[in-house]
């Protein structure tokens, strides 16, 4: 039952617009980031910390996942990250389908994505899919729950993700097979070099699924479950081919540099929300990432450092809905190729006596293109285009001993942006941070912060003209003040490790973009809307005895829209669950015998949410159990591991009324091949 309310096909249309497009915006408040210069991380423990609070090394807390959890917990990137703390994905149901990551109730156009060091920016609107990338290609996730690293840049309103690339090791491959219900199957295979002066890993995968589940189906009378039949999940079908390389390597001078190629194709069924699937709708979509960058310690004198970065996109979408069953008929896409260079600068400087100084210069520069082309118009002739650069200037202060950090950080972006017989449009936004840290021991640690973030409309929304939805050039760009404070306790007691990570955040955005009504059929981007955001998120993670390793997290988000709409204002924010509980247990016995076993069981459960912003549709709370068992050969040669989810098999929906599976089933086969030490 998808709510308790009658649910018209208008409002459903509506909604699942809202949705897509990203209508309901809130900021998200973020612990900005501080220190510019790269330290040598600090761990709760020597080997194998339980919260890795700073893995770049430059005092930031950041949510990492990494390592054998990363790719023996999860399927998925968007499932290793949903289990970060404040993050949220967002499904549209089914193995291989499109999943979008939020973090503490801001929106996918808040949220930056990095690969590497370099940003994937979404010029055209369109949410960045984690479903594109391959998990086994990456070695590690992190998730910056606000402001991104001063040597990154920017700061985004509703934080960042940055996927880091798996290195090349000695020489060695692996081949992973998987099958599962619904007819999915799945095959990827990888390979790694390593040389005197450079390494690299190469790898490809095919992702398959039929995604024709059943589930109940609520015809529109919520108060009325006698008419609830059940149904099959028709034109749900996805294929994904895809690959990811890096190599990075040292020069004969002592420089760094690492070239990354991210491809993806995809093409699917667009089912549409339960309540009217579409029959005949279809997605495709060509994804081309190249990303080049390049590090040079001592550049112009003893202690500072040069880093430069070049990335460029290509993004091909297609949408075919001939017989209007998603809305008006349509056969059109987007092309988007764009590309940014950044260089960084860091130099040691002597700012207060007793302590440590560095300061950080960055410059960047951008352009991009996005072309639209709709056949049933006949309209391939409208172009935008967007032009920015930007600075940002940084300083970070660290006391005698290393205890107290303090990192202050300003920046300013100039973009132009402009689409034939429109005028063009014009934004200096600014942004700044203050970041606090407090490390009196290395078993606990207490840092604060308070910023101003920035983001700037994108393309579509300036200049977008599709029928349904009008562009708007005079919008400005989305701010938001926040403030954050959290602290991170360890502690070790032989048998029994335990780390908590606990922080809690405020946060107020004004000028937010949403789709106005302005007429029969036809919606307007907008500035009418401010928010406030406010919660917490609090992990526990503990070892006991090293057999049993179990994690405890939990989330509170609150959010309220302050719109100028009467009606919606004082509501909830929509597609933000208020809380959000996980549970996990591994058990890996010492267990005799050729083979390494490993046993695993989950608990996922969140609250009720409201799906539009008048809070009349609503989605029930819902809780997953999953389970799993592996074996693994002692000399790491091959693994089986059986998979299930959704234990209960309960009838669950997500982004917009979408309905997710019921129970699955999954099977994965690993085969790993060395030719030398790892």
């Amino acid at each position: 039952m998808v709510s308790r309310c009658r649910i018209r096909p208008a409002l459903l249309w509506a909604v699942a617009a809202l949705a897509w497009c990203d209508a309901s915006v809130v900021c998200a408040a973020e612990l900005p980031v501080g220190p510019v210069v790269r330290l040598k991380p600090k761990s709760v423990r020597a080997t194998k910390p339980l919260l890795v609070e700073d893995p770049r090394g430059d005092g930031a807390p950041i949510a990492t996942v990494q390592g054998a959890r990363l790719r023996h917990a999860s399927r998925s990137v968007a499932e290793a990250a949903a289990e970060l703390p404040g993050a949220h994905a967002l499904q549209t149901g089914g193995p291989a389908s499109a999943a979008l990551l939020t973090v503490r109730g801001g929106t996918t156009d808040q949220m930056a994505v990095f690969l590497g060091d370099s940003p994937l920016p979404n010029w055209d609107g369109a949410a960045f899919d984690l479903a594109d990338v391959p998990l086994f290609a990456l070695d590690r996730l992190e998730l910056h729950r606000g402001a991104v690293s001063a040597d990154l840049g920017g700061q985004p309103i509703g934080g960042a993700l940055r996927l880091v690339p798996r290195p090349g090791r000695a020489s060695e491959a692996d081949v992973r097979a998987d099958a599962g219900s619904f007819g999915s199957n799945g095959l990827e295979a990888g390979a790694s070099r390593r040389a005197d002066r450079w390494r690299g890993f190469a790898g490809a995968r095919w992702l398959r699924s039929r995604g024709d589940f059943d589930y109940l189906l609520d015809p529109g009378t919520a108060f009325d479950p006698s008419d609830d039949r059940p149904a099959v999940r028709a034109n749900n079908d996805v294929m994904r081919v895809g690959g990811l390389a890096h190599v990075d390597g040292r020069s004969a001078s002592g420089a760094t540099w690492a070239a990354t190629w991210l491809g993806a194709w995809l093409d699917q069924g667009l089912a549409g929300p339960a309540l009217l699937q579409a029959r005949s709708a279809r997605y495709a979509r060509n994804r081309q990432v190249g990303v080049v960058a390049g590090r040079a310690d001592d550049f112009w004198a003893t202690g500072d450092a040069l880093a430069w970065s070049i990335g460029g996109s290509w993004l091909d979408n297609t949408v075919a809905d001939p017989l209007g069953e998603l809305g008006p008929a349509r056969h059109d896409g987007t092309r988007t190729a764009g590309a940014v260079a950044a260089a960084t600068w860091t130099s040691p400087a002597q700012l207060l006596a007793g302590g440590e100084a560095t300061v950080l210069g960055r410059v960047e520069t951008g352009a991009a293109q996005v072309s639209v082309r709709e056949k049933r118009t006949r309209n391939d002739g409208q172009h935008s285009t967007r032009a920015l650069g930007g600075g940002q200037l940084a300083a970070r202060w660290v006391g005698a001993g290393g205890k107290v950090q303090a990192t202050p950080s300003v920046g300013m972006q100039a973009v132009r942006s402009a689409v034939a017989d429109t005028g063009p449009a014009t934004a200096l936004p600014w942004h700044a941070s203050l970041h606090l840290r407090y490390s009196p021991t290395a078993t606990w640690t207490v840092s604060a912060a308070a910023r101003r973030a920035v983001r700037l409309p994108n393309l579509h929304e300036l200049f977008a003209d599709t029928g349904a939805v009008a562009g708007n050039p005079a919008l400005r760009p989305e701010t938001a003040a926040s403030a954050d404070l959290g602290a991170t306790v360890a502690s070790d007691h032989g048998r029994l490790r335990w780390a908590v990570d606990a922080r809690g955040f405020a946060a107020h955005a004004s000028d937010l973009i949403q789709l106005v009504q302005v007429g029969p059929h036809r919606a307007r981007w907008q500035n009418t809307a401010a928010a406030t955001s406010w919660g917490g998120e609090a992990t526990l993670r503990a070892t006991v005895a090293t057999a049993w390793q179990m994690t405890l997290q939990h989330a509170t988000l609150i959010a309220r829209d302050h719109s100028q709409r009467e009606l919606y204002r004082g509501r909830a924010l929509p597609l933000r669950p208020r809380s959000k509980w996980l549970a996990e247990a591994r058990w890996t016995p010492d267990a005799p015998g050729p083979l390494a076993p490993e046993l695993w069981a989950a608990w996922h459960w969140q609250s009720a949410y409201y799906l539009d912003a008048a809070n009349e549709v609503a989605l029930p709370a819902r809780a997953l159990w999953s389970a799993g068992v592996q074996a693994a050969s002692r000399d790491g040669v091959a693994s089986a591991a059986l998979r299930i989810d959704n234990l209960a098999g309960a009838r669950n929906f997500d982004l917009v009324g979408w309905p997710l599976p019921g129970r699955s089933v999954w099977l994965t086969v690993t085969w790993h091949l060395a030719a030398g030490g790892s």
